[in-house]
């Protein structure tokens, strides 16, 4: 019964922390999507301001095993 409580209180902090991160900025994942994706919301008249810079599959990984490190 205890883990189970463990559980599910982990799974909502998990999901909190998520959430929380998406709200701040909602643009931070948007190198983990596919290109075609990525091109058309820099074409979005709300994200005008915050144009990111389009990643290669190979920055893309670069960038994530730099972060492992």
């Amino acid at each position: 019964m205890i883990l189970v409580l463990e559980i599910i209180t982990l799974c909502l902090l998990f999901t909190a922390a998520v959430i929380t991160g998406n709200k701040k900025d909602p643009l931070s994942g948007l190198h983990n999507l596919p290109t075609a994706i990525q091109k058309r919301v820099n074409t979005l008249p709300e994200y005008e301001e915050r144009q990111s810079k389009i990643l290669t599959t190979s920055q893309r990984i670069r960038k994530k095993c730099l972060r492992c490190l």
